[in-house]
């Protein structure tokens, strides 16, 4: 549309000029053919040119929500990750708690030689241990990871 408006303007403008001197005529004509053709294609490219800014534009706001979505859901998954780091921590210091009370409890025993038959200390004392080694053996592995 804009190049037949062109167009127009442009072949009002030979006609003027072609009254004044008819040798001209053709020349001028073939002149500014040539100049509306050029505008004619310099307005396609144009127009070609806002269609593929427009398209770029649209992709680039795609890939932008995209993104956006990608970042939002690893901010997520880090969330959970130190939740559960958190609680893994949390759950080792309950269980060193646990082991050095005992340890005191052994210790204890130990100092204070609680008058027991011997059968029956050795045996409590036996247990102590066994369950310290538990505990400590459960700290060292400990596979369990508590969700938030």
């Amino acid at each position: 549309p804009k190049c037949s408006e062109n167009q127009d303007k442009n072949h009002e403008d030979t006609n003027e000029n072609s009254c004044s001197s008819e040798e001209g005529v053709d020349t001028s004509l073939s002149r500014t053919d040539s100049c509306i053709q050029k505008e004619c294609v310099e307005t396609k490219k144009i127009e070609q040119l806002e269609k593929l800014l427009k398209k770029n534009l649209n992709q680039l706001t795609q890939m932008q929500g995209y993104y956006d979505k990608e970042i939002y859901e690893k901010e997520q998954l880090i969330k959970r990750f130190r939740c559960a780091n958190d609680s893994y921590e949390k759950q080792q210091a309950r269980d060193n708690m646990i082991i050095k009370f005992r340890d005191s409890t052994i210790s204890r025993f130990g100092e204070h030689k609680i008058k027991l038959p011997d059968e029956e200390s050795a045996k409590e004392f036996d247990n102590l241990k066994l369950e310290i080694k538990l505990l400590r053996e459960q700290l060292e592995d400990s596979p369990k990871l508590v969700k938030c």
